[in-house]
């Protein structure tokens, strides 16, 4: 560290930043603050250079609204509470708490604010990790936080923080204070501390917490016959408007978010096509990269704010095909669970399913419940990354719920030579679903979680590019992917917020030099067995993945095979709160 403070051993501190969880009631009960002298507690700041300040409302740290300052600890405000040596033995709590008054000041309800001002707590011991800690929204409108379990008594902690913005339309000081309790509960030191949460304009406002409701699959657009859309191909650099809601099973209100299936083929050039939400900005991203003469599918999960989608191509001519799979609602519905990635089917082995490939114009039945982390029970859909391999013929594969009717819809393309994947998000029924594909392939099914009446909600936002390594945007270096690691300081605006369950990406390799496969994972240190989507040179491809998150929010990124570079949008989070 730059900044470097003497006297009392350096204790705990606590980090600011954009979104945060909310929980239950920590259940702080006031307690009598010990006698005199048993506990000295001195709590300061560092705002740059040499000089130290009392963390006190006459002096309160600055909170930059829309700032995005990393992890460069040296180089941001941190903050410390300092104790005499040896005053408590075993483990104490340390509680932030923001009083009611001020909370109502910030000009958000204080389960808004607590969304928005996140601790990320650096933990400097033997084993130095960030602990990202959750607000609690407290009966008299306060919020909290603590840091339970710390020995006040050892010489050699040093927890500190950094601050990555909170941002906000106006700037409001916000006042507190700093607890030390004992193993009882009793306070042994108590020092007030103020935030000056400083707007730039830059208001934040968090996606709504939706559940996921399954439809059959349904075909909602065809450029080939003029449904949905006018009967012919759309041009380069033009776009057509899907109306979703209020059809195909999907609400005429309250619908945050649309699952679709979208296929493009009869393709002329090479090119891209983004699906976004109707009268926003288009995003600089891609959903699906085109390729002449072929069919390419991909699943996208498409923000709606009037109920409709727009779909852009930048090349052409080009049909569109779309079905709906399902959508998402606020507050209602089904919720996520990742599960670590694991190979439920594989035709090629016997995996899951009798050996030898699905026939032309037939069935296989997969048992999806009780294997792979999902449950035996109480599953309604299913996320699989679907692959198609040793094709015989052009065909197509659709997943669908089993027992239930084939729906017209299709899950992927399948090519002879080539391994096509695609994520798909299935109906379960009687713990099972089917797969019917209309040439001979070889199917391989990697589970990704599934959905019930408990788990995370989803958060949609608008698709924001984080990863290129082209460019070396994302703090990676620029060039092409080997091994990569994905950070969550290299998210903007916090989005999406320490502690998210799941991430939903959509990812894209292209300049390939060989061919290769590629996983993305949570970052556990262990081999992945598990692919998300197989590369030839020649050819930019691209899938939806989620990815459950591992310790420290980290997910990692391998080519295998032929190096590529590697592109990643991230379209939502999962979270519990």
């Amino acid at each position: 560290m730059v900044a470097q403070r003497v006297g009392g051993t350096r204790l705990i501190a606590v980090g600011l930043s954009v979104g945060a969880l909310v929980a239950a009631p920590l259940g702080i009960s006031p307690q009598a603050v010990a006698a005199s002298g048993s506990l000295t507690l001195d709590a300061a700041c560092w705002r740059g250079g040499s000089d130290w300040v009392p963390w006190s409302p006459a002096s309160p740290l600055a909170v930059q609204g829309g700032s995005d300052s990393g992890s460069a600890v040296d180089d941001v405000p941190m903050c410390e509470l300092d104790t005499q040596d040896s005053m408590l033995s075993g483990p104490s709590t340390v509680v932030l708490s923001l009083d009611a008054a001020s909370v109502a000041k910030s000009g958000y309800s204080p389960a808004g604010l607590a969304q928005r001002l996140h601790l990320m707590v650096w933990v400097n011991t033997a084993n130095p990790q960030y602990v990202y800690l959750p607000w609690t929204v407290q009966p008299d409108g306060s919020i909290a936080a603590k840091i339970a379990g710390t020995d006040l008594s050892y010489n050699g902690t040093d927890v500190r923080y950094n601050i990555n913005g909170a941002p906000a339309s106006k700037t409001v000081q916000l006042t507190g204070s700093l607890q030390v309790l004992d193993q009882s509960g009793t306070v042994h030191g108590t020092t007030a501390i103020g935030i000056n949460y400083q707007g730039k304009g830059q208001n934040y406002t968090p996606p709504t917490a939706s559940g996921y409701r399954p439809l059959p699959p349904t075909r909602a657009m065809d450029t080939r016959t003029g449904l949905g859309a006018p009967d012919k191909p759309l041009s380069a650099d033009s776009s057509t408007t899907l109306q979703l809601a209020g059809k195909y099973g999907i609400p005429a209100s309250g619908v945050t978010a649309v699952v679709l299936n979208v296929t493009a083929t009869n393709t002329s050039q090479n090119g891209y096509l983004t699906v976004y939400t109707h009268g926003q900005p288009r995003p600089g991203i891609s959903s699906l990269n085109l390729m002449p003469g072929g069919s390419v599918a991909q699943q996208v999960v498409v923000p709606v704010v009037d109920g409709k989608a727009v779909f852009y191509t930048s090349a052409g001519p080009v049909d569109l095909v779309a079905d709906v799979q399902g959508y998402f609602t606020g507050g209602a519905g089904d919720r996520f669970t990742g599960t670590t990635a694991a190979r439920l089917m594989d035709t090629r082995y016997g995996t899951g399913v009798a050996r030898g490939q699905v026939q032309s114009g037939h069935t296989v039945v997969l048992e999806v419940t009780g294997r792979g982390g999902i449950p035996a029970s109480g599953v309604s859909s299913v996320v699989l990354n679907l692959t198609a391999v040793n094709a015989q013929q052009q065909g197509y594969v659709t997943a669908f719920a089993d027992g239930q009717g084939r729906p017209s819809a299709s899950s992927l393309n399948s090519t002879p030579g080539v391994a096509i994947a695609n994520r798909v998000t299935v109906p379960v029924v009687d713990g099972k679903v089917d797969f019917y594909s209309s040439g001979s392939s070889d199917l391989i099914a990697d589970v990704e979680g599934y959905y019930s009446s408990s788990g995370a909600w989803y958060f949609p936002i608008t698709p924001t590019r984080i990863v290129d390594t082209r460019s070396g945007l994302g703090q990676v270096t620029r060039g092409k992917l080997g091994n990569l690691l994905i950070q969550p300081e290299t998210w903007k605006n916090g989005i999406p917020p320490e502690g998210a369950k799941a991430f939903d990406f959509n990812v894209t390799v292209t300049d390939e030099t060989g061919a290769g496969y590629l996983a993305v994972a949570p970052e556990t240190n262990g081999k992945v067995t598990t692919s998300t989507l197989n590369y030839l040179p020649g050819r930019n491809l691209a899938n939806q993945v989620v990815v459950s998150s591992a310790p420290y929010d980290i997910v990692q990124a391998n080519a295998v095979g032929g190096k590529t570079d590697f592109i990643a949008d991230l379209d939502g989070y999962y979270a519990d709160f």
